[in-house]
């Protein structure tokens, strides 16, 4: 008996049994339906939640995942099999222009707040979305273009709608789940009259204090960053972003010795990488809890850092990329314990950037470049890039200590390639839509911007003035770019420009980009350190004369047919969203804002009801 037990036990453990295979709930239809021919245009004043109609949309993508629960060394278990739903599709509004888009509904679920009040991370990033506010110049949306110029009926490059002078927002990859897995109607707070509203908010600190301007590092999962206070004591400072106040402050002496640290980098567990001193040629890990020194490499001096993650089914590693300065050498580190795991190679005399590419289940990528000149700037007949790829299994070899899964490919690129004989690199970003790295160049001393891809070379190069955020991911399709206090927002497809904000401070310090909030951060020279909002608008109202010469305007009267000068009043919000005459408009405004329309002098003129009598007719005066 005891023996039958014992092997049942150790047959349970090596083979274990099969359940049944469990299987969620799964769709039967995947199509979506979309609006029909001849559906009205509203037309809009003032701020106005708007419900959204359908003008395009895919197919619905579902994604399969297959996962077991159960069994034993050899098999067993038991297989469960999910499914989740994913949406692509566009919305429209009304007729544009719009000042700006307030605030986004998903049935009744509130999935963006864009008031110019709202915080950074009053927005969740697994809702994507691109809005478009009807002007004449608008081009078309890249994701209805990708499907449109890959889909058997195209027919030429102008075949995809750019919906000019119509408000709508295109949605990419909406989940599903928590709406029923249908498309839920969009509904949209609309700001007619609004206008894009720069939003500047500066950190709270704990008290007077300077603060080193070419240092930030920015942890977007927790909500902080932190940067370098210069007056005594030297300290590391951590601010939290949604309150945008400093919380606390660990003196120098207890990270680094009492040498200079610059945090540059903050890795997925909220650990901190800079550099420290100027002779130390060696960079620290700061824990990220305890802000404590957790660790310190001797490597080169002016070291630039970032981290790349790679996954396996153990789990998630951080890789250290560190770019030094004299002959640029680049290297990549474990995080972990800051051990080598790929000694590198020199990219070039001095180096220009480093930045991480692509992260993906069993690889990552990781790009360095350098110049072949020890003047920084300088501009040179050639530029280098080094594309290292990691792949698994992710171990050193015990016998040669270098790891056969690193795949490093040195390119050079060339002035006379792009039609110049001279040109710049520097301050590499990356864009994760296409894959592709992204850097300003100066050719023959005329600023461009850049796209560089492993598979097939430079995309595109486009003239360009700015700067992007340090080391920047963009998401969504949309790079960022500084023009003194001027965003620019460009296609990272073809880097084409889709909208300028001005308003903001300017800066001549470092800048980094949060690609989940779209929010900036800096040191600035003199306003403090910074935290910009571009896209938010402002909720303006209209005047009732603009709309009613708006109005009047489209049956082909013009300002001067009309006077509206006593239509001072504040029109809060406005619409029209079914077919109705300009008379019937104006009927329906006239009632609401006390006004009466007459013709007199070759003018219409809308007079305010209630007003002082200019004549009093005496009662003997009437013919009975």
């Amino acid at each position: 008996m005891i023996g039958a037990a014992a092997g049942a036990v150790l047959g349970g453990f090596l083979f274990g049994s099969s359940g049944p295979k469990i299987e969620g709930p799964r769709l039967g239809d995947l199509e979506v339906s979309s609006s029909t021919y001849g559906g009205v245009i509203p037309v809009g004043f003032g701020v106005q939640k708007v419900a959204g109609a359908m003008i395009w949309a895919t197919d619905i993508d579902e994604d399969k995942n297959t996962r077991k629960e159960g069994g034993s060394l050899f098999g067993g278990g038991q297989k469960i099999v999910e499914y989740r739903y994913f949406a692509n599709f566009a919305v429209a509004f009304g007729e544009g222009p719009a000042g700006g888009v307030l605030r986004i509904w998903a049935g009744d679920r509130l999935i963006a707040d864009l008031r110019a009040g709202a915080g950074a991370y009053a927005n969740h990033p697994k809702y994507r979305f691109r809005i478009y506010l009807g002007t004449e110049d608008q081009e078309p949306d890249r994701l209805i273009r990708h499907h449109i110029e890959n889909s058997n009926d195209f027919d030429g490059e102008d075949a995809t709608p750019a919906f000019r002078g119509l408000v709508y927002i295109v949605f990419e990859d909406l989940p599903l789940d928590e709406f029923g897995n249908r498309i839920p109607p969009i509904t949209a707070e609309i700001a007619w009259a609004g206008a894009p509203q720069a939003v500047v908010n500066d950190t709270a600190v704990l008290s007077a204090l300077s603060y080193s301007t070419s240092f930030l590092a920015l942890d977007a999962v927790r909500g902080q960053f932190y940067f370098r206070k210069t007056s005594a004591p030297a300290s590391l400072a951590r601010v939290r972003i949604p309150t945008m106040t400093e919380e606390v402050r660990v003196p120098e002496s207890e990270i680094s010795g009492g040498n200079a640290f610059g945090p540059q980098v903050v890795d997925p567990d909220g650990n901190i990488y800079g550099t420290i001193g100027v002779t130390q040629s060696a960079f620290i890990k700061v824990n990220g809890d305890t802000l404590q020194n957790a660790g310190q490499v001797s490597f080169s001096s002016e070291t630039q850092l970032d981290i790349v993650s790679a996954y396996t089914l153990a789990g998630r590693i951080d890789f250290v990329l560190a770019l030094g300065f004299l002959s640029a050498p680049a290297r990549i580190f474990f995080a972990d314990d800051l051990s080598v795991f790929w000694a590198g190679q020199n990219v070039s005399t001095r180096p220009r950037g480093v930045v991480a590419g692509i992260s993906e289940f069993g690889f990552c990528e990781a790009w360095f470049a350098g110049a072949p000149s020890i003047v920084l700037g300088a501009p040179t007949a050639t530029v280098s890039i080094l594309h290292v790829r990691l792949e698994l299994p992710f171990a050193v070899n015990p016998i040669t200590g270098t790891p056969a899964t690193v795949k490093p490919t040195a390119i050079t690129l060339t002035a006379a390639s792009l039609g110049a004989s001279q040109m710049t690199i520097g301050n590499l970003c990356y864009d994760e839509q296409n894959d592709r790295i992204l850097f300003f160049t100066e050719l023959d001393s005329v600023s461009h911007l850049l796209a560089y891809s492993k598979a097939n070379g430079v995309e595109w190069v486009v003239p360009a003035n700015g700067d992007m955020p340090r080391q920047a991911r963009f998401r969504n399709g949309r790079i960022y770019i500084l023009r003194g206090s001027t965003i620019d927002v460009r296609s990272a497809d073809d880097g084409s420009l889709i909208s300028s904000q001005s308003g903001f401070t300017g800066t001549s310090g470092i800048v980094r980009f949060d690609a989940r909030t779209g929010a900036l951060y800096t040191p600035t020279s003199g306003s403090g350190i910074e935290q910009w909002l571009p896209g938010r608008s402002s909720d303006d109202s209209a005047l009732l004369g603009d709309v009613v010469t708006a109005l009047c305007e489209r049956v082909g009267l013009t300002a001067a047919d009309l006077d509206v000068t006593e239509l001072t009043d504040e029109v809060h919000g406005f619409g029209i969203a079914r077919q109705i005459s300009v008379r019937g408009a104006l009927e329906m405004l006239a009632a609401a804002y006390s006004f009466d329309a007459v013709e007199s002098d070759h003018q219409l003129k809308f007079k305010k009801r209630g007003r002082s009598p200019s004549r009093v007719i005496a009662e003997q005066d009437l013919v009975p």
